[in-house]
């Protein structure tokens, strides 16, 4: 596949199984996860500033997916936001119920 060619991506993105994009977004809200917890340990339990911090931080790669598969699968950019700022605010929640 030629990543220049237009044509060559949007058939890569549509044959793609939903299985893999699936993979892809656990992957993404797991590391999310664990920033969260890295995060909140490091700044002491300030679990909206981590959330916010590590999920701007991830979201570069939502952009780049945006970018890549639209207008094929735009559920997976979306899904992608959601879940880094989701699961960055539970994995500093964790981290404050676990200190109480």
């Amino acid at each position: 596949m030629d990543p220049a060619t237009p044509e060559a991506v949007a058939e890569r993105v549509e044959s793609t199984p939903v299985s893999k994009w699936l993979v892809v977004m656990f992957g993404l809200a797991l590391g999310s996860f664990v920033g969260g917890i890295t995060g909140a340990k490091v700044a002491g339990g300030k679990t909206v500033c981590v959330a916010i911090s590590i999920g701007l931080l991830l979201t570069p790669w939502a952009g780049y997916t945006f970018y890549v598969v639209y207008p094929a699968v735009l559920w997976v950019p979306i899904g992608m936001l959601i879940s880094v700022f989701l699961f960055s605010y539970l994995g500093g929640c964790v981290v404050r119920s676990h200190n109480k």
